[in-house]
């Protein structure tokens, strides 16, 4: 098994990735099983068409995918908000503080994790170099949820993930376009319990000429080499794979 904690569907700006696109990429690539939220969120708020895009999907895995649902700070605070978008396949909550404005420790990122603790869901919070959205800038939130498991997608810049998975035990990064020799280090570390295979596909689209799949398959051959868990977040989210 090979299971990718970190893909995609949908619009991502003048580029649309169909749940076929996005399902045979994964396929030829190896990747038996993963978690997706999709792009058009940004795009559209087709309640209708974003859900059929899901089950598209969720149809072409075989029960084989789960969805991360993407939260905008809209859906919070209003009837019919983000709790109605969490049907039994949602598996965990995906929140991209570039793509949308939301504050580390701002009350509507306070209310998703408070919804993701009732609910038991994990939290993927999109991290990067800059400031407002560094793992080290999510800290309080993580300290105030500890029973929330964070993954921290990209776990850039890596001493800041770093100081994370040390001084918060619920968090865990991603490896979706990170470099593989901070990989190696986070495994000399020993966090190996905490690092979590990701592709972030089919973002490759939008940086590289060459083949998607191609690409992930180097990242999969890379990580064995390393020895890395590639089956880690099918375990993290087993119990919410049996209930389904």
């Amino acid at each position: 098994m090979i299971f990718d904690i970190h893909t995609h569907v949908g619009q991502y700006e003048e580029r649309y990735f169909s749940p076929k696109y996005v399902f045979h990429t994964l396929q030829k690539a190896g990747i038996t099983h993963f978690a997706f939220s999709s792009f058009s969120h940004i795009a559209t708020n087709d309640r209708g068409f974003l859900l059929a895009e899901r089950q598209e999907l969720l149809e072409l895995s075989q029960n084989k995918a789960v969805v991360f649902q993407w939260v905008l700070p809209e859906m919070l605070g209003k009837r019919n908000g983000l709790e109605s978008w969490l049907d039994k396949n949602v598996r965990g909550l995906k929140v991209h503080g570039k793509a949308q404005r939301w504050l580390p420790f701002g009350k509507p990122l306070q209310k998703a994790f408070s919804i993701a603790a009732e609910r038991k869901l994990p939290v993927m919070l999109h991290t990067g170099e800059d400031k407002g959205f560094r793992p080290d800038d999510y800290l309080k939130i993580c300290q105030k949820f500890p029973q929330v498991k964070v993954i921290l997608a990209h776990g850039r810049p890596l001493d800041a993930a770093i100081f994370m998975l040390k001084m918060c035990p619920n968090t865990f990064v991603d490896t979706a376009f990170m470099p593989n020799k901070d990989i190696e280090i986070l495994l000399a570390l020993g966090f190996g319990k905490r690092v979590l295979f990701g592709t972030d596909v089919p973002a490759q689209k939008l940086f590289y000429k060459s083949s998607v799949a191609q690409y992930v398959k180097r990242r999969i051959e890379a990580a064995q080499k390393m020895g890395l868990n590639l089956k880690l977040a099918f375990n993290l989210l087993k119990e919410k794979y049996h209930d389904k």
